[in-house]
C-alpha cells in the first residue's frame, strides 16, 4: 500500500511524482518489513533456538519430567531457585539435577550455567518456559533456574532424564594441556680455588710418614 500525502502537491510537483517517491520509500524499507513479520511468524519455540547458551534441543517428554521433577523434589526434598542460588549449588558440587530456562531474556543472566555444569560433571536440562517452571518450584512469578538439591521421591525419575539425555546431549571432550618442559639452564662450570696464603711466621708441617 503506498500513502500519499496530498499537502505536498503544488504546481511544480505532480501526483506522479508524489506516487513514485513513496515507491521508492517502500522498495528501500521493504527488506526491514519483511524482517520485522518473519520475527513475528516465528513460533515461540523457534525464538528460544536463537538462544546461544542452548547447546542442545531437549525433546518434550524429557522437559515434562524436569518439571514433573522439580515439584516432586520441592515437597519431598530441596530445591534452589533461582540463578544465583543454583551457581552456588553447583559450585559445591551439591546438584543432583539443574533445569533451565530456554527463553530466558536477556541471555547474561543464565549464559554462564551450561559451562559451569559441564566443568563440574553436573546433569542439566533445558524447558520451553520460565513461567512453568517457576510453577513448577512453587512461585508465582518466572523463574530462569532451578536446581535440585535434595530428590526426595524424584530420584528414580532424575536418574531416567539423564539416561535420556546421554543420546541427546553432545559430550564435551576435555582439552588435554600440553606438558611444557622447564629448559635446562646450562652449569656454570665450577671455578678452580685459589691456594690459601700462609700468614706470617706459620710454618708449613712436615708430611708424617706412614
Amino acid at each position: 500500500m503506498l500513502f500519499i500525502n496530498f499537502s505536498d502537491f503544488s504546481d511544480n510537483i505532480t501526483p506522479h511524482v508524489i506516487i513514485n517517491k513513496n515507491r521508492k520509500l517502500f522498495k528501500d524499507k521493504l527488506p526491514i518489513f519483511s524482517t520485522c513479520f518473519w520475527y513475528l511468524s516465528m513460533t515461540k519455540r523457534e525464538v528460544c533456538e536463537m538462544k546461544s547458551y542452548v547447546k542442545f534441543e531437549t525433546p518434550k517428554e524429557v522437559a515434562e519430567k524436569a518439571y514433573e521433577a522439580v515439584q516432586i523434589a520441592k515437597d519431598t526434598g530441596r530445591v534452589r531457585k533461582g540463578t544465583n542460588e543454583t551457581t552456588k549449588l553447583i559450585e559445591k558440587g551439591e546438584a543432583a539435577l539443574v533445569v533451565i530456562a530456554e527463553d530466558v531474556d536477556p541471555e547474561e543472566v543464565v549464559i554462564h550455567l551450561p559451562m559451569l555444569c559441564d566443568e563440574k560433571k553436573v546433569p542439566y536440562v533445558y524447558v520451553p518456559s520460565k513461567k512453568d517452571l517457576g510453577k513448577s518450584a512453587g512461585l508465582e512469578v518466572s523463574c530462569a533456574a532451578v536446581g535440585i538439591e535434595k530428590p526426595g521421591n524424584a530420584s528414580e525419575l532424575i536418574n531416567e532424564i539423564v539416561g535420556k539425555l546421554k543420546g541427546v546431549k553432545p559430550e564435551v571432550k576435555e582439552e588435554v594441556k600440553p606438558e611444557v618442559k622447564e629448559e635446562e639452564k646450562p652449569k656454570k662450570p665450577a671455578k678452580p680455588r685459589k691456594p690459601r696464603k700462609k700468614a706470617e711466621g706459620e710454618e708449613s708441617k712436615p708430611e708424617e710418614k706412614k
